[in-house]
């Protein structure tokens, strides 16, 4: 899903707030969370996917007619999955002992 909204022409992306950044966060956020909640003891696999997958994807939007990337975006992609990853890494290695 974040793939195609963050590739796809500009009138299919949907639209959930005002404030686009908030969409941003929250998606990378849960990516993060997956991702660390998959692989809790993999911090740095995790992080390295999460952050390599916002970088790929903001650099490729340079390449669609009516998107661009900038760095403010991918500071926030990255912001939201880097919180992600550290909760549910967290979770994932505590989850077990509950």
């Amino acid at each position: 899903m974040i793939i195609f909204v963050t590739l796809s022409p500009i009138g299919l992306r949907p639209v959930l707030s005002q404030d686009p950044l908030y969409e941003r966060i929250v998606a990378y956020a849960f990516l993060g969370l997956f991702f660390g909640l998959a692989y809790p003891r993999r911090l740095w696999v995790t992080l390295g996917f999460v952050i390599g997958a916002a970088v790929i994807l903001e650099a490729l939007q340079n390449f669609t007619p009516d998107r661009h990337g900038h760095l403010q975006d991918l500071a926030e992609k990255v912001s939201g999955g880097w919180l992600g990853v550290t909760v549910g890494n967290v979770f994932g290695r505590h989850l077990p002992r509950l």
